[in-house]
């Protein structure tokens, strides 16, 4: 579960709330590269921030503060739980309809916590939705992410695996990727011969591995 904290001031970020932040940061890639099929330099632009923070976010290393994560959720039709629990919400990944009441109090907190992490500023705004208020809904992530290979990932599957198999050409390269992923060698053999399709979390993992040996040719 993520941990919820009062929302005053910026606490220690914890081993925990680095493993969610890498989720967040992975289904935020997904999207981009699904929806948008943008760079991240173009994509970075649009949003109004700097391709280097865009990478950091993506790969976890900076949360993502609440001010991006609502503008991107409002920008490219994502709903907020879907973005906050890394695609492991019940619901589905559009902007919920929000009246214009319950709309004006959710930005205003939104804007008083602009520089808190995402993750810990939405489950106290999305009882005005009726959306999932904790995190652990579906906490085991690696558990229960078939839903989302069907539904959001699968489509994309096949261009990924083309890419991950131009990506690990070079001798070594599949056990690098098996290593990152903390999985056995045969594993990665199997996705990419089509034998086995990978699950919803690491799916968004190879993604984000991809782009990175994209980003370093």
């Amino acid at each position: 579960m993520i941990p919820t904290r009062k929302m005053t001031k910026k606490s220690p970020r914890t081993q925990e709330d680095a493993v969610w932040d890498r989720k967040i940061g992975a289904a935020l890639a997904f999207i981009r590269n699904r929806d948008a099929q943008q760079t991240q330099a173009v994509f970075a632009e649009r949003i109004g921030i700097s391709r280097s923070l865009l990478a950091n976010v993506e790969s976890g290393r900076t949360p993502l503060i609440s001010s991006l994560g609502w503008k991107f959720c409002r920008e490219f039709d994502c709903h907020p739980s879907w973005l906050c629990t890394a695609g492991n919400s019940w619901h589905p990944n559009v902007f919920p309809e929000i009246d214009d009441d319950k709309l004006a109090k959710i930005e205003k907190v939104i804007h008083a916590g602009a520089t808190l992490p995402f993750r810990n500023v939405w489950p106290s705004l999305a009882w005005l939705i009726g959306a999932d208020t904790e995190h652990g809904e579906k906490s085991q992530l690696t558990n229960k992410a078939s839903s989302l290979t069907s539904e959001v990932v699968k489509p994309v599957l096949p261009k990924l695996i083309e890419r991950l198999k131009r990506a690990t050409a070079t001798r070594g390269k599949k056990s690098a990727l098996a290593e990152w992923l903390g999985v056995h060698r045969q594993c990665v053999t199997d996705w990419l011969s089509g034998k086995q399709e990978p699950g919803g979390e690491i799916t968004l993992r190879l993604l984000q591995w991809v782009e990175q040996q994209e980003r370093q040719k």
